[in-house]
């Protein structure tokens, strides 16, 4: 499903641009041997159905790339020239690895959206939105985070991991290439020659999303297109599991022509935050879009400093991270990730320590969402205790009476 619901959902991506046909689960998770490797043709004499490749840039965990050989002996006289698409290729793996845990673990710790699920069969995930009695559109009466717990607040016990990412990544695309920039332009932008941004119309998802008792259009799906200095160019999809996709690396042909209806267009990074910004400055700050955003900015921007720092303190560079040694790398990423995915943890755990990201009413009785410690400390005092909400729990008229005194004793 990758269409945004502003009034309900909160952190989602806006819509490029809506389709016409809603999406059918037609496809596979991972490309067929032949839809990612065509016909296997020797990269230096051109012999298709070749059966070696290079193993130090084969990829079969991110994506699944290869370069193919028809015998040893093309493939050493092939050696020059292929070092340098080696070498690119496995820096680009290395970064696509990173961002993939860390943003997984960034949208899994800001998780916002307020759907609940229903049911999954035959490939198709069933969400709902709350009812109006619902706690999770009355937290504002108690104070309750907006931030859910990722799976659990969502999703049942025996959901698969497959349904959970798809949930997870549902409608996100955009966000990528708006709050994820900082930490896409930090780890890609040493290593690559140009990154665009690209809205296609998806096609032959092997799993979709639906909101229950909803029929409406989809929307284009936005991925990052990597234009290597060799010439190469790749398909970067960290969001394609809301299709139930198992790849987030492509070379560029590839995706393409089997998860690409058609290309409705490409452009320079920066457009979608310049879209996002101008979208956020018509919503009130402090309302649940503009205050998610807000939130998850400063993580973001935390983050990408911390990955800096590790850097400048290893005196290195992302681009000559990005090159050790196999066995060196696979160690230090192992570390950084764990760094990262830490820090993350941690300055979410302060802001609720601190209450921020908890829910309030305005005078209006419109959600908004405290950004400070000292909004927080605010409305301490006017935030309904469990038991009282509970008394009067689809009573609105005495919650609205009830709010509207506790805010009049907190000013005197």
């Amino acid at each position: 499903m990758n269409f945004h619901f502003e009034e309900f959902t909160v952190g989602t991506g806006a819509t490029p641009e809506v389709l016409s046909e809603p999406l059918r689960p037609t496809g596979s998770p991972t490309l067929s041997e032949e839809a990612a490797f065509g016909d296997k043709h020797c990269a230096h004499c051109g012999k298709p159905h070749s059966a070696i490749w290079c193993q130090d840039c084969a990829e079969d965990n991110v994506g699944q790339l290869r370069v193919f050989y028809c015998s040893k002996s093309c493939q050493e006289q092939h050696a020059a020239a292929h070092k340098q698409i080696c070498e690119t290729r496995r820096r680009l793996v290395r970064a696509v690895s990173i961002l993939r845990e860390v943003w997984t673990t960034f949208e899994q710790e800001t998780f916002s959206s307020n759907v609940l699920f229903v049911e999954e069969r035959n490939r198709e995930v069933f969400l709902r939105l709350p009812d109006e009695s619902s706690d999770a559109l009355n937290g504002g009466w108690t104070g309750a985070s907006f931030l859910k717990a990722f799976p659990h607040d969502v999703l049942p016990e025996s959901a698969s991991n497959v349904i959970k990412k798809a949930v997870l990544f549902d409608n996100t695309c955009t966000q990528v290439l708006f709050v994820g920039l900082p930490l896409v332009n930090s780890l890609l932008k040493s290593i690559t020659k140009d990154i665009a941004e690209a809205s296609v119309e998806p096609k032959d998802p092997a799993l979709v999303v639906h909101l229950a008792g909803k029929s409406l259009p989809f929307a284009n799906h936005c991925v990052l297109r990597a234009s290597l200095h060799t010439g190469e160019v790749f398909a970067i999809d960290l969001t394609g599991t809301q299709y139930g996709w198992m790849e987030q690396l492509y070379t560029w042909h590839t995706y393409v022509r089997h998860r690409v209806k058609h290309v409705e267009s490409i452009g320079p990074l920066g457009g979608v935050k310049q879209l996002e910004t101008m979208i956020l400055s018509f919503a009130p700050p402090a309302g649940t879009g503009g205050a998610s955003h807000t939130i998850r900015r400063n993580i973001m921007e935390g983050l990408t400093r911390s990955l800096i720092t590790e850097f400048v303190q290893r005196r290195t560079t992302a681009r000559d991270f990005l090159s050790l040694p196999q066995a060196t790398f696979i160690h230090d990423r192992a570390r950084l990730i764990s760094h990262l995915k830490d820090f993350i943890r941690q300055e979410v755990q302060k802001l609720r320590r601190l209450g921020v990201g908890r829910l309030y009413f305005d005078h209006e009785f419109c959600p908004h969402v405290t950004l400070t410690a000292e909004e927080a400390i605010k409305y301490s005092n006017v935030w309904l205790s469990k038991e009282a909400y509970d008394a009067n729990k689809g009573n609105s008229v005495a919650l609205e009476r009830m709010w509207t005194e506790r805010m009049r004793k907190s000013r005197s």
